[in-house]
């Protein structure tokens, strides 16, 4: 039977600089962070003319999922978060470093991913994947990302085995499109998200996985 964990310390990090799109994407802090219930820019690349030049903005989500009672690593798992807002930006799940309160000095809180945005140049130069990055889920398509319900996205082993590794999954929801391949963009791109700050839990973020076969076998040969 499959099991739930619920998001915790969750919020979007977000940064918005007027100097050039490397700059906002490698700064060491955002602006702002926030773990507002609902949050319509949660995952943000954008790029808006004003009277003042030109802003940059990016923003990211950061979750803490609590797996210390997991010792086997689960045959699957599945993270639900329910959709709040959209405009059709792709996103992927990455393995974040710890971090113990979300604040906007965790905006960079990506593991493994130091070199690639030092290396931002908006066209592909610090793009992460491979040794800049660890995914924990393939793309999730922005056209499909659902407003009003859960979007239902499948993490890798990687992410089993950090469940089973580690007392907490840390992870980041950030955009694909621009954001992990170091694009810029050229317009407004974003999908929102309701975080653990939504009165109840029918909207929470949450984990839901697989027990091993191991565990099961365990759990009930003890009640015999």
């Amino acid at each position: 039977m499959p099991k739930i964990i619920y998001a915790i310390n969750d919020g979007m990090a977000i940064n918005y600089e007027t100097t050039s799109w490397a700059d906002t994407r490698k700064a060491s802090s955002a602006n702002t962070a926030s773990s507002a219930s609902t949050l319509p820019n949660a995952i943000l690349a954008n790029k808006a003319a004003g009277r003042g030049g030109t802003t940059y903005g990016i923003s990211r989500t950061f979750m803490q999922f609590d797996t210390s009672s997991i010792t086997a690593t689960p045959e699957s798992a599945t993270l639900h978060i329910y959709g709040y807002d959209d405009n059709d930006l792709e996103v992927v799940i990455m393995q974040a470093l710890a971090y113990s309160t979300l604040d906007i000095w965790d905006f960079n809180n990506i593991s493994g991913t130091a070199i690639a945005l030092n290396n931002s140049d908006g066209s592909g130069g610090g793009a992460l994947g491979g040794l800049h990055g660890t995914e924990y889920s393939t793309v999730e398509d922005g056209i499909s990302w659902s407003v009003g319900s859960y979007n239902n996205i499948s993490l890798n082993s990687d992410a089993l085995s950090d469940m089973t590794s580690n007392n907490k999954l840390e992870i980041c929801v950030m955009g694909y499109t621009y954001d992990y391949l170091d694009i810029e963009p050229s317009g407004n791109n974003r999908s929102g998200l309701y975080s653990s700050a939504e009165s109840g839990t029918s909207k929470d973020p949450y984990l839901e996985y697989v027990v091993a076969a191991a565990d099961n076998a365990t759990f009930f040969g003890a009640n015999f």
